[in-house]
């Protein structure tokens, strides 16, 4: 077995032709203790959710089939979602992959690239008739997580922000990641938000994004959320004729 190859199997001897093995066991204990820690940076209220021994014992096992394509760990751990989608063992928590998707957006969101975001004045520069057909850049930051659980709810409450004791789970919730300026911003959108902001995200004109919502949007209300968000780095289209 490789030197490489046998970082990810911890129970394999080490390597044949190795002076000191135990140096080796040490050096192997030590890489996977170092991307727990990583993950736990990335994902610590998954790990709340879950307790430390459960979370180690998670992302050890992601560990051991994925070690890192990159020296800077900050990157380490994006899959880690869709990983505990599919671990057996938290099967009984169908909240938890999604609850690591929005943590994952706001780590993502906290370490993209800085841009201008687009004040209220450029949206009050164009003109009502050419409104609708209008199309959004995005702020590298931006990103939707959608659920048919509470994630925003969650994991509000293992920041301590929140209280589960009254809360339905399995309560569907839309949340806005966004970082205009240096704080990353976590929005809880509602029912008809959802499918207005989820338009605009994928690059659908306002006036689609506004069919996409229903009847439901309360238009103005929208309109307001998104320039607050400050989400879009341009508008596209506002000066043509």
């Amino acid at each position: 077995m490789s030197f490489a190859a046998a970082l990810t199997d911890w129970k394999a001897p080490p390597p044949p032709g190795l002076s000191h093995p135990h140096r080796y066991r040490i050096y192997r204990n030590n890489v996977a203790s170092a991307l727990i820690r990583a993950l736990a940076v990335r994902y610590p209220a998954v790990e709340r959710l879950v307790g430390a021994e459960f979370f180690a014992a998670m992302a050890g096992d992601y560990a051991l089939s994925r070690l890192p394509r990159s020296p800077v760990l900050s990157e380490y751990g994006r899959d880690f979602p869709d990983f505990i989608a599919r671990y057996r063992a938290a099967s009984g928590l169908p909240y938890l992959s999604d609850t690591a998707r929005l943590e994952s957006a706001w780590f993502a969101a906290y370490h993209a690239a800085d841009a201008v975001a687009a004040g209220p004045e450029a949206f009050a520069a164009v003109s009502p008739e050419r409104l609708p057909m209008l199309r959004l850049r995005l702020h590298p930051a931006a990103a939707l997580v959608t659920s048919p659980t509470a994630i925003f709810t969650i994991w509000q409450a293992q920041r301590g922000d929140g209280d589960l004791t009254s809360l339905d789970l399995n309560t569907p919730q839309t949340v806005l990641v966004a970082r205009p300026d240096i704080a990353v911003e976590v929005t809880l959108l509602s029912a008809s938000e959802a499918p207005f902001f989820t338009a605009l995200l994928a690059g659908e004109a306002l006036a689609a994004a506004v069919e996409a919502a229903g009847e439901t949007l309360d238009i103005p209300a929208a309109f307001t959320r998104l320039i607050a968000s400050r989400i879009a780095t341009s508008i596209i289209g506002k000066d043509a004729t």
